[in-house]
């Protein structure tokens, strides 16, 4: 293979051995054998090399699918797919290079073409360079992987794939987002060790703030068992006022797919709770008023009896 790291300092010098190079490939082209009777035998044996590549391919995929199907968490079905793309691309470079061998080209031709191809990578494929290394460092450093809701640069979702080029992020809408790894900035990931489920309900400054944090106090310490929580949600009390609202944070530590979820339910049990609430007050409300105008009628009657 060419050594072209001495003479990457002078272009000229860099462009007359390429040339070179490439005239030597040319001449290994030329020197090919054309054999139209050897021509039958040797396609078949290309299709037997295609086919045996394929089926090695498919052999060390399935097991390497198998392997890691125990480990049903993000880190496992990334290397899984990374490993898997990783051997395709292996065995298929070794389909062609035993292709053109197959059709007469010698090793010299080949380590030839794979030094200009070198350089051809060294001057134009520096972008893809830094993606596969930023892949490397984010499965190194375990960032983030497979089935993790994160934020990339701003979109949110469920990373669907992390390869060693590209990361596929697919958003609540269904919209599929792609970044190449290195233009992968802040991450923030969502799925490591815990969530905190966090409420915040306005109520208006007319409402009784006792009675409001007593009610949510009460329903609060009944919910148990929901599938994912952690902890006995807590009502934190009033965070934030203005002129007419003020504001009631109630947080819960929940396993981290689950958060929505568990938000849903206890906004849902807060509705039904005010409304049970309010219809209290409101039957209080209506039973006093009746019980009041009865003694106002009875004072009357008795004020009328009184004048007879």
């Amino acid at each position: 293979m060419l050594n072209f790291l001495p003479i990457l300092a002078n272009p000229a010098e860099l462009v007359t051995k390429v040339a070179e190079e490439a005239t030597e490939v040319a001449k290994g082209f030329a020197d090919l054998p054309v054999d139209l009777q050897k021509l039958p035998m040797t396609l078949l044996q290309v299709l037997l090399t295609i086919f045996i590549g394929m089926l090695i391919s498919m052999s060390i995929r399935y097991a390497i699918k198998r392997f890691f199907k125990s480990r049903q968490n993000g880190k496992g079905a990334t290397l899984s797919a990374l490993l898997q793309n990783l051997t395709k691309f292996a065995i298929w470079f070794f389909i062609f290079w035993q292709i053109l061998a197959l059709f007469g080209l010698d090793s010299n031709s080949l380590l030839s073409l794979a030094g200009i191809a070198s350089v051809a990578v060294g001057f134009g494929s520096q972008q893809i360079v830094k993606d596969v290394i930023t892949g490397m460092f984010i499965l190194m450093e375990d960032q983030f992987n497979v089935n993790d809701v994160v934020t990339i640069n701003g979109h949110a979702g469920i990373v669907e794939r992390l390869g060693i080029r590209t990361t596929k992020l697919r958003s609540a809408n269904g919209d599929v987002h792609i970044f190449p790894n290195s233009s992968i900035g802040a991450v923030t990931n969502m799925s490591k060790g815990f969530r905190r489920a966090t409420l915040n309900l306005d109520f208006p400054n007319a409402t009784s703030v006792d009675a409001t944090l007593s009610a949510l106090s009460d329903e609060m310490s009944q919910v148990t068992g929901l599938n994912g929580l952690n902890s006995t949600p807590v009502v934190l009390g009033i965070t934030d006022m203005t002129a007419a609202t003020y504001k009631v944070q109630i947080q819960a530590d929940c396993v981290p797919s689950e958060c929505w979820p568990i938000e849903r339910e206890l906004r849902l049990r807060i509705k039904r709770r005010l409304e049970a609430e309010a219809a209290k007050a409101a039957a209080a409300a209506a039973e006093a008023a009746a019980e009041a105008a009865a003694k106002a009628a009875a004072a009357e009657a008795a004020a009328k009896a009184a004048i007879q």
